[in-house]
């Protein structure tokens, strides 16, 4: 789920053109860089497939045509800069190689397959600021990304190859430079009736932006692979978590029109309308990424993140009716995820990534079946992971240990239910008061990890 919005996620950016240059031009995603030297060179890992099924299915690992259920974490060490703070994984002077090389080995020795990391698509404030970071560095950087940057991206997947851990790298925006913008183009949002963070998914040069980010980051990651060692991702996320925003316009007014990439008008008076306009859009956005990364690696899988409904006050779906115009106070309030029935009914990706917290007040109860149904579970087919799930200490007392055994609970639950793989929000990550809600894996002498580690568990299903 969406943590603190003190993650600069570089979406502040979206007005980029209007701002003076002066920063320095930056290296290119296929520029040099003193690139770190992984310890092991290992051989690569076996494909994994995502098989079409007409109901709830699971990933194969092609070598064995055995089901492939990921188990894992999401690894993710943050940085503070002016603007707030942001993933630091492969940040250059920050990226630790030696210490991700010990978590990925404790991985392989408790038996997990997959960890999952963020990709820092930069900060225009923060390069204004003094303070570059990520693949994008503001103003006057007109290259396609940084190659000291994705040096370390693919020291860690060279690493996690010989460990035989598959990586699942997420995307956000596309780097937050003068080369993508120009992409994007001008953009007249009172024209439009789209606005902000909304014209990620509903602007054709935002999503002719994000196309080429997505064929830029894949090229140069193989590029320092080699074609061989692409097999170690797992696939490529094209979003944490993808969110609507109805304190921003189409949806903040209940008056007007809106025609967004695909080129049918929409009439924001009609929730049924509203409701298409939005799950229409990312259809159409998440098949055009999906067509850009098969592009460069056609075996390649792709995915989209979410979260439930009901973690943000909702019992599912509802044209977007709930809505904001003016002082609405936390964008929180405005979010709405997109619908895993749509996409995998509709879309080209190959398996879908919900989030499900049991989060609740201490003391109360938690109920699973309806916070999947807020997101029409029912309705879902095809292959789902569970990219994000963890335990905020509000919600079980403080207590490490009724934690663990309830995320071991929820994970037996929702693998009875369908879900085909888990990796756990987070292993080690505390460096903020944000993350520190949340208990991490290793807490308490690995509490958490010891109920979920399959070389303790091998069957998800079952306690």
């Amino acid at each position: 789920m969406r943590r603190s919005r003190r993650i600069a996620l570089g979406v502040s950016a979206l007005g980029f053109m209007a701002l003076s240059t002066g920063v320095a031009a930056a290296q290119t995603m296929t520029g040099s860089g003193a690139e770190p030297t992984a310890q092991a060179v290992a051989g690569p890992l076996p494909r994994i497939t995502a098989p079409r099924t007409q109901g709830l299915g699971t990933l194969v690992d092609s070598s064995t045509g055995r089901a492939f259920r990921p188990r894992g974490f999401n690894y993710t060490r943050l940085d503070e800069s002016p603007s707030g703070w942001f993933h630091a994984t492969f940040e250059p002077g920050v990226y630790d190689a030696a210490r991700a090389d010990r978590t990925l080995g404790q991985f392989q020795r408790d038996g997990y397959t997959v960890v999952r990391v963020f990709v820092d698509s930069g900060s225009v404030p923060d390069a204004q600021a003094g303070r570059p970071h990520g693949l994008g560095h503001g103003v006057g950087d007109r290259g396609t990304g940084s190659g000291p940057y994705l040096d370390n991206v693919a020291d860690f997947v060279r690493r996690a190859a010989a460990h035989r851990v598959y990586v699942l790298p997420v995307l956000g925006i596309f780097p937050q430079n003068e080369y993508y913008y120009g992409l994007v183009g001008a953009v007249d949002s009172d024209k439009l009736n789209i606005e902000s963070a909304n014209l990620m998914y509903m602007h054709d040069g935002h999503i002719r932006a994000k196309e080429a980010y997505v064929r830029e980051f894949l090229t140069a990651i193989r590029g320092r692979l080699g074609g061989a060692l692409m097999s170690t991702l797992l696939g490529l996320q094209f979003d944490n978590e993808a969110t609507w925003r109805t304190d921003l316009r189409p949806f903040s007014r209940f008056t007007g029109t809106v025609r967004p990439a695909n080129g049918v008008v929409y009439d924001m008076s009609k929730p049924a309308d509203r409701q298409q306009a939005a799950d229409a859009s990312i259809v159409e956005y998440a098949n055009r990424l999906t067509a850009a990364a098969r592009a460069v690696d056609p075996l390649l899988l792709t995915t989209i993140g979410m979260f439930t409904h009901r973690i943000v006050g909702r019992s599912g779906p509802d044209g977007m009716r709930h809505y904001c115009q003016a002082n609405c106070g936390s964008p929180d309030t405005w979010r709405y995820p997109v619908r895993p029935a749509v996409l995998s009914a509709h879309s080209d990706l190959d398996f879908l990534d919900l989030h499900v917290y049991p989060r609740l007040p201490y003391g109360t109860s938690y109920s699973l079946d309806e916070d999947l149904k807020s997101s029409e579970w029912s309705a879902v087919k095809g292959i789902v992971l569970m990219g994000e799930t963890g335990a905020y200490r509000e919600s079980f007392g403080g207590n490490v240990t009724q934690a663990a055994y309830a995320m071991r609970n929820h994970q037996v639950d929702t693998c009875r239910r369908g879900f085909a793989g888990w990796l756990f929000w987070t292993w080690d990550t505390d460096q903020n008061a944000d993350q520190r809600r949340f208990f991490a894996a290793t807490e308490a002498g690995g509490a958490i990890n010891g109920q979920l580690a399959p070389i303790v568990r091998p069957d998800p299903c079952r306690v």
